[in-house]
């Protein structure tokens, strides 16, 4: 993720200096060279910034977001920590977002756009190859890709509060399934056959499903997302598309109820 944040900013014109953990990873990349790089373990810079983008392992969320988020615009890949307790001393800019791509996908947006109101029930199908998904090494999968259908349903609802009713494990693969009093369901599996799918249902008229493209459609939502994010910066206006700390909290507290009423 950082890899890709750095060459969308790149391209969008902004000036990139890295400083990553895995100094090593980054010294065998062939593109490196066209990064300004930060000496490993330095976190001192040649600065000033204009903004931060913080896509290292999530179990180092946290302490980066304490070295910057107070005094710059930071964007934070999801999720936004480990637990809600990390943020007690977390001062976060009004311009700061978290990453949620998922908002800027053509689809999802195209649906959420065409909607006369808001449905009665929305359904989220996530079926993940988590074997083979970078994102295992990061986080626990209810935070890696959980995240992301959490933040969509409440953003499908207009950033409305979710209550969580109940939750248990998925049978048949690795996940859980969760269940919110406005009827809304999300479906998480894990190492399930391939597969993405959203169904909204209304009062009066039939259900509408989707099953959103990756490929292009999902390149398009990380650029989509960083130019929003630069832009904000720019203008000094918080971005009103994207992710905010508050939405960040909002879902990782939803997946700390899953975890007490599974026990994950």
């Amino acid at each position: 993720m950082g890899k890709r944040h750095a060459q969308n900013a790149r391209a969008l014109g902004w000036e990139v200096t890295i400083h990553d953990t895995e100094w090593e990873k980054v010294q065998r990349d062939p593109e490196a060279d066209a990064f300004s790089i930060v000496v490993a373990g330095d976190a001192e810079t040649d600065g000033p910034f204009a903004a931060v983008i913080v896509a290292t392992p999530a179990s180092q969320h946290a302490q980066f977001l304490l070295q910057h988020s107070a005094d710059m615009p930071v964007l934070v890949e999801k999720p936004l920590v480990l637990q809600s307790s990390d943020l007690d001393r977390v001062a976060a800019s009004r311009l700061s977002m978290v990453g949620c791509n998922w908002r800027y996908h053509a689809d999802y947006r195209d649906v959420r756009e065409s909607w006369p109101f808001p449905p009665v029930k929305i359904h989220l199908d996530c079926n993940t190859d988590y074997a083979q998904w970078p994102g295992k090494d990061y986080a626990d999968p209810l935070l890696e890709c959980g995240a992301h259908e959490i933040d969509t349903l409440r953003w499908l609802r207009s950033g409305a509060d979710l209550t969580l009713v109940s939750a248990g494990p998925q049978d048949g693969y690795e996940g859980a399934w969760l269940q919110f009093d406005t009827g809304d369901r999300i479906d998480l599996r894990w190492n399930a056959p391939p597969s993405r799918r959203l169904i909204a249902r209304w009062a009066d008229r039939p259900e509408q499903a989707i099953w959103p493209l990756l490929g292009e459609a999902l390149e398009a939502s990380y650029r989509d997302e960083l130019a929003d994010f630069l832009r904000s910066v720019e203008a000094g206006t918080p971005s009103t598309r994207g992710a905010t700390f508050e939405d960040g909290l909002a879902v990782l507290r939803i997946c700390e109820q899953v975890r007490e009423r599974i026990g994950a």
